[in-house]
């Protein structure tokens, strides 16, 4: 299995894109092995290696990739390409999107053990 899932879809319209899955990375033990969870109590150091490695994945630099944990809800976190993508990362939303083309987003969300999203 690939450390990326894509979508022939998203890839027909132009999107670059992918979804992550736990392959891949150097967090280790409990988070093994990609885990893009800052607040979990991994490794920092391996949480943005891990991050990198996504971002170079897809195509952009981790530095303007936006993301914000997903919580149920009516709130739609909205980005502009000027901000630093820390200014969201501990916001939740249910949804993400950037004001003009180019801006990498993404969702965080959490798989349980028995794979029902959280």
């Amino acid at each position: 299995m690939s450390a990326l899932l894509t979508s022939a879809l998203l890839a027909r319209d132009g999107f670059a894109h992918g979804f992550s899955t736990r392959r891949g990375g150097v967090s280790e033990g409990p988070f093994a092995s990609m885990n893009l969870a800052r607040v979990v109590g991994d490794d920092p150091v391996a949480v943005e290696e891990n991050y990198r490695r996504f971002a170079a994945s897809i195509g952009v630099p981790v530095s303007r990739l936006f993301e914000t944990s997903q919580v149920h809800g009516d709130v739609v976190a909205t980005v502009d390409p000027s901000w630093d993508p820390a200014r969201l990362r501990d916001e939740d939303a249910d949804a993400i999107v950037a004001t003009s083309p180019g801006v990498a987003v993404g969702v965080l969300f959490e798989v349980t053990q028995q794979g029902v999203f959280e």
